[in-house]
C-alpha cells in the first residue's frame, strides 16, 4: 500500500489546482463549490464536473466515497493528483454502476460501486447523502469554510519516502499506528532461509458442531458461520469506520465461546477491497500464517524474530513482492523495514492475504498505538499478548463491517 495515500486530505482539494485539460488555475483565484452548489437533481443519471467542484462535494451528492471517485476518475492520490480535478468529465449512473467519460465521450472508467464504496451504504448511487441518514465520516472544516473529511494523514502512518508503493507503518515518533496495506504472509513463517511467501492455513475441525441441544436462535453469530465447521478458533473484526471490535472465539466440546473482546483499529479507510494504494483493511476471512516480533511471548504458531535486516517487500516491481526478506544491503525505500516499528511489531501475526501484485502487502494483526492503521488490524498490547499465546495453526481472522456480514464466511 502506498505510504503517500495517508497524505490524502480532501480539504486540500479545495485549496489546490483545478484542472480542465492542461490549464491550471491558481488556488488564490479559485473557490470551492459547496455540496449545495453542485446541482444534481433527484433521479439525474449523470453529472459533468465543473469549475470549483471538489471530490468531497461530489461524494456528498452522488453517494460515492472520495477514494472511489479518485479511482474511477484516474486521479492518482499517490502522486498528489488530489490537487487537480478533471473539469468537463462526466460521471454517469446506472443502478450501482458508475461510468466516467472524458470531454469527447470516451469511457475513462466503468466500475460497480459496492456498499463499502458508498458514503451512506443504505442509499443508492447517484443520490444526495443529505436525503438519507447523515454520513458517519468524521469531518473538519477547511480554510475555505467547506466541511471536509478528516485528514487521513493524521490517522495513518506517514512516510518520508515519496513516490513509494508500500503501505509503510507510521513511526512511533509520530504516534500513529502501523498503517495498513493488504499483505501476504510468509511461508509458514519459517526462520530458516531468507524468503517467506504468503501461505494459507487449513483450519482444524476440532470440537465438532455447536451443541444440538442449544436453540439456533441463542447461538452466537460465529457458531452459524461456515468457518465454524472447519476450525475451532476465529478472530472476528467488526469495523465501524477505522475503529473495530475485535473478539477471539474458541470452540470446545462443540460449543463456541468468546474468550477475548477488545476495542481496536483497522485501516484509516475502513474495511473493504485491499490495495497497495489505499489505507484499507481487506475484507474477508484469512488464515494466520505465522507470528513474528521482537521476542517470542510463547506463541503456538511458527515464529520469526525481527532483525535489522528484516524487510517486508511492498515494491510492486520487485519479484519478491509481499514477502519477508532478510537483506543485509538494505532494500527499496518502498519496502517496509520491520525494525523501524518496535512498538507495533513487538507482537504481530501475518494474515494469509494474497491479492496479487498491487493488491496490497503486509497485512498484519499487531499491537495498537491508539491510531488507525494503513490496513492492518491492531489491538492493545495485553490483548495481543493473549492472542499470541492462544492462537494456533488453523485459526482464522474475519474482517467485516457488521456482525451480520460474518455469516458470509
Amino acid at each position: 500500500m502506498n505510504k503517500n495515500v495517508k497524505k490524502l486530505v480532501t480539504g486540500t482539494l479545495a485549496l489546490g489546482l483545478v484542472v480542465g485539460s492542461p490549464i491550471g488555475v491558481l488556488a488564490s483565484n479559485w473557490k470551492a463549490n459547496t455540496p449545495d452548489q453542485i446541482h444534481i437533481q433527484k433521479g439525474q443519471k449523470s453529472y459533468q464536473l465543473r469549475w470549483g467542484d471538489t471530490l468531497w462535494g461530489i461524494s456528498q451528492k452522488v453517494n460515492i466515497k472520495v477514494d472511489k471517485l479518485a479511482e474511477i476518475n484516474k486521479i492518482d492520490l499517490a502522486k498528489k493528483e488530489e490537487y487537480s480535478l478533471p473539469v468537463g468529465r462526466t460521471i454517469e449512473f446506472a443502478g450501482a454502476v458508475a461510468t466516467v467519460k472524458d470531454t469527447t465521450g470516451k469511457v475513462v472508467a466503468k466500475s460497480k460501486i459496492e456498499k463499502q464504496d458508498k458514503v451512506n451504504p443504505n442509499q443508492p448511487v447517484g443520490s444526495s447523502v443529505k436525503e438519507g441518514t447523515p454520513s458517519k465520516d468524521t469531518s473538519v472544516q477547511s480554510q475555505t469554510g467547506e466541511k471536509q473529511p478528516t485528514n487521513n494523514s493524521q490517522a495513518s502512518r506517514s512516510s518520508a519516502q515519496s513516490n513509494g508503493t508500500s503501505a509503510g507503518k507510521q513511526k512511533e515518533s509520530n504516534q500513529t499506528n502501523r498503517a495498513d496495506k493488504p499483505s501476504q504472509p510468509a511461508n509458514n513463517g519459517s526462520s530458516s532461509g531468507t524468503t517467506t511467501k504468503p501461505g494459507t492455513s487449513t483450519p482444524n475441525n476440532n470440537g465438532g458442531n455447536q451443541s444440538a441441544n442449544k436453540p439456533a436462535a441463542n447461538l452466537p453469530t460465529v457458531a452459524k458461520m461456515k468457518l465454524a465447521q472447519r476450525t475451532d478458533q476465529i478472530v472476528t473484526v467488526v469495523a465501524s469506520g477505522s475503529s473495530a471490535q475485535v473478539k477471539l472465539w474458541q470452540k470446545a466440546n462443540g460449543t463456541w465461546k468468546q474468550s477475548l473482546s477488545t476495542a481496536g483499529h483497522v485501516g484509516s479507510q475502513g474495511v473493504g477491497t485491499g490495495s497497495e494504494y489505499a489505507s484499507r483493511t481487506p475484507r474477508g476471512a484469512y488464515g494466520l500464517s505465522f507470528a513474528f516480533g521482537t521476542h517470542n511471548p510463547g506463541t503456538k504458531l511458527p515464529f520469526r524474530t525481527i532483525t535489522k535486516n528484516s524487510y517486508w517487500i511492498s515494491n510492486v516491481n520487485d519479484p519478491q513482492y509481499n514477502t519477508w526478506q532478510e537483506r543485509s544491503n538494505g532494500s527499496s525505500s518502498k519496502d517496509e523495514h520491520l525494525a523501524d516499528y518496535p512498538t507495533q511489531y513487538e507482537y504481530a501475526m501475518a494474515l494469509a492475504y494474497n491479492n496479487g501484485v498491487g493488491g496490497g502487502s503486509a497485512i498484519f494483526l499487531h499491537v495498537d498505538n491508539g491510531r488507525p492503521t494503513a490496513g492492518c488490524i491492531s489491538v492493545p498490547r495485553s490483548s495481543m499478548q493473549q492472542l499470541m499465546r492462544t492462537i494456533h495453526s488453523g485459526a482464522y481472522i474475519v474482517n467485516v463491517n457488521s456482525e451480520n456480514e460474518l455469516l458470509n464466511y
